[in-house]
This record gives C-alpha cells, structure tokens and sequence, in this order.
C-alpha cells in the first residue's frame, strides 16, 4: 500500500471518527436541551390550565387574554377534566392514539375529586431530532471529500522534499555526486533530514575529491621513483651496477616514496580538531625558540597586536613552523613575522629573496609544485599548510612584497569575555 493510500486511510477514519463521536455527543446534547425546553412548556402549559378553569355549580373555562396567547402557542396540545371517569370539562379533542410516543401526558388531582389531564403535543421535537442527524449523515461525506483533498494537499507538501531526497539518493548510489537539495521551509524534521543530506554529500564530495587527488597524485609522484628501481633492479641483474652503487640509490627512493605516501595520507585526511582559544603571540615565540640559533637571528618578530584566534595549539605551531623554514630556506637576510588584528587575527610571514613569478602564486600551494627543484624537498609543505589552514576556517594568501614574498594566514577571532580579556591583561 503506497503513502498516499495511508495517508487518505489514515485522515478518512480520523474523520470518521471525529464524526461519529461528534454526533452522539451532539445528539444527546441537542436531546437533553429540547426535552429541557419541551418540559418547561409543559408546566407553563399546566399552569395556564390551571389559572382557567373555574369551579362554580359546573367547572368553566375561561382564559384571560396572556393564557389565550399561550393555547394559540400549544395550538396541538389539549386537556380534559374528568371526575368519576366521566369527562366534564374538555378543550381541543384529547388524543386517545399514540398518546404516549407524541404527546407528553399527565393527570393532576384537583380538589372536589376532580382529575386534570394533559396531553401536550412533542411530536415537533422529534422532527427536530431527526432533522440533525440527517444533516450530521449529510455532512459525512463532505467530510471525507475534505479529507480527500486534504491528503492530496498533504501528499504534495509531505512528499515533495523526500522525493527530493529521494532523487538526490539514487544519483549518489550511481557515484555520481547531486546537487544539494532544497531545504524545506520551517524548523522541522524534513528540514533537519535536508540540511543533514547536505551536509553528508559535501562531505562526500571532499572525501571523493581528496581521494582522486590521492590517486592522481600518487600515480605522478610515484612514478618516477619507482622506474629508477626498476632500472636499478635490471642493473644489478645485468651486473651493470655493484650492489655498492645500489643499495644507498635503492634506500633512499624507497625513502622518498614513503616520504611522498606520507606527505598524501596527510593530505587526504582532515585534521582532528578541536579548537579552542589561542594567544598567537606564544605560539610564535615558542616555534622561534625551537630554531637553530643562526635561523633564530635572522627572524624579526612584530607585534602590531596579540589577538586571540580560535585555532589548535600543535596545528597552528605547524603551519608556522612551515612557512617560516620556507621563507628561511629560499632567501638570504631576514624574515619578518608580523601579528596583526583586522576583522580576523592575521600572521604574515616576509622574507626579502627573489620572489615568485605573479603567474606561479596561484600554483605555491598545490601538492608537488617546486619552483626550485635543485633545493631539497617534495613540495607538499605549502599544500599541507594550506589544508589545515582551511580545516581551521582560515585562508591563506601568496603576494609578492617586492622584494620577496608575503605569506598572509587569517583565522577567525574567538569570540573572548571582556572580563577575561581585561585578566590577561593585568597579568
């Protein structure tokens, strides 16, 4: 049975029931104030019996004008005066049939032995009665017409979102990545279910993108070290090459392939974060202390301000580290390390070397791109600054300072009480 079928089930007894329960409550409600209202006529109807009939040598009737109104009122309803079973007094026919199912009857006992006896008319009540619940059986199926285009209403809004998703699924089971999905209006379930989707196959996607960047990477970089094995092997099953020769050339590729899987994994796998605020001002004083004594003069620190930046201590220590033994090792003189504060918290890293081409700045951060190949290295530090930069919702920026080059990092300020603020500074 399909959703649509259930749905309609579900709202036709749902409104078959509020039905049901509606009119027998309705039913005896409506009952209970009729007969409430039928036995208030009643005694009104008795008491202007009553105050008529007068006991002279032969009981008369005699209404005054106010009773005359209230008989035209009870034009159906009668009564009749009897004494030793004998009628003395009668007004209207009294009903001998059906007295019982139309007429609401009572005697009442008079003085000199006479007996009063009603018969007022109800049959009106019972029309209105049975006039309510036809509508109530009328009003039925309108009700479930209504619960018809309800559901169909209902299908359309309910559905439309999961077919979506629907949709987005059976693209993603084909490997092929979809395009996020409409987010539904409101705060609610399919709302959450949508963003969630989302953010799974943004997920996905980084992953799958991160993954072919492995392969693709791999496949390049490897090739080379492992065709100088290759030749290496047949060299020395030729006896071209002395085992001398080639056990030193042979350790060192195998090292240079473990370096390059290494340098890959990393890349390919984001960083466990979990950050917190940090005072950028430590971390670059304990990264320059860690320095050779020579590297260590040759850096000038800046401090325009200390601000705080949500960041990871041993990830942010990284990320300098690298770009400052980058700046060290392609350029003579001094680097520059300056801390500033802008909308966000900014380490900028200078040297005074050559510089880069304007058209390779692009090019510095992506895995195995040397500029100088004659200097040591595979080219993946710069990428894998730039990745953890980035898991960190930061950006990182190549210009040229002429002379030299400009490394910009910008991380996100955290978000610091004025009251701790204003500790720190007092200590």
């Amino acid at each position: 049975m399909s959703f649509r079928w259930r749905l309609f089930l579900g709202l036709s007894a749902l409104v078959l029931i509020t039905a049901t329960v509606y009119s027998i409550i309705g039913y005896y409600s409506f009952q209970r104030s009729i007969n409430s209202e039928l036995e208030s006529s009643f005694n009104s109807f008795t008491t202007a019996v009553q105050n008529s009939i007068f006991f002279d040598k032969r009981p008369r009737f005699n209404p005054d004008a106010t009773a005359q109104t209230e008989f035209q009122e009870y034009s159906n309803s009668s009564f009749r005066l009897l004494k030793d079973d004998n009628v003395e007094l009668e007004y209207r026919r009294f009903p001998t049939t059906n007295i019982n199912s139309e007429y609401l009857h009572r005697k009442i006992k008079l003085d000199n032995g006479y007996i009063l006896e009603l018969a007022f008319y109800s049959g009106n009540n019972d029309k209105e009665l049975k006039s309510y619940l036809r509508t109530n059986l009328l009003a039925l199926p309108i009700a479930l017409v209504v619960a018809l285009l309800t559901t169909f209403f209902l299908h359309r809004l309910l559905l439309h979102p999961l077919r979506a998703l629907q949709r987005a699924t059976t693209q993603l089971s084909k490997q092929a990545i979809p395009e996020p999905v409409a987010i539904p209006p409101g705060n609610d379930e399919l709302s959450h279910l949508a963003e969630s989707y989302n953010n799974m196959t943004n997920s996905l996607q980084s992953f799958i993108e991160r993954e072919r960047g492995f392969t693709r990477y791999a496949s390049h970089e490897l090739r080379t070290p492992l065709s100088n094995l290759k030749v290496l092997m047949e060299g020395l099953q030729k006896g071209i090459v002395n085992t001398e020769t080639a056990y030193p050339q042979i350790e060192q590729t195998i090292k240079r392939m473990e370096d390059i899987l290494t340098g890959l994994l990393t890349l390919t796998r984001s960083p466990k974060l979990n950050p917190e605020p940090i005072l950028l001002e430590q971390n670059i004083s304990e990264v320059v202390s860690g320095l050779s004594s020579a590297n260590r003069a040759r850096v000038n620190i800046i401090i325009e301000s200390s601000p705080i930046a949500m960041s990871q201590d041993d990830l942010i220590k990284q990320v300098i580290l690298n770009l400052l033994s980058n700046a060290l090792k392609y350029s003579e003189g001094s680097v520059e390390i300056i801390l500033k504060t802008t909308d966000q918290a900014c380490i900028i890293i200078r040297d005074y070397g050559q510089g880069v081409p304007n058209d390779a700045l692009s090019k510095l951060s992506e895995p195995f791109f040397r500029l100088d190949t004659r200097k040591a290295g595979l080219g993946l530090g710069l990428a894998l600054t730039k990745h953890i930069v980035k898991s960190m919702n930061g950006t990182l920026q190549f210009t040229n300072a002429s002379p030299g080059l400009k490394v910009t990092v910008s991380l996100p300020l955290a978000e610091i009480p004025d009251s701790i603020l204003i500790n720190k500074e007092d200590v």
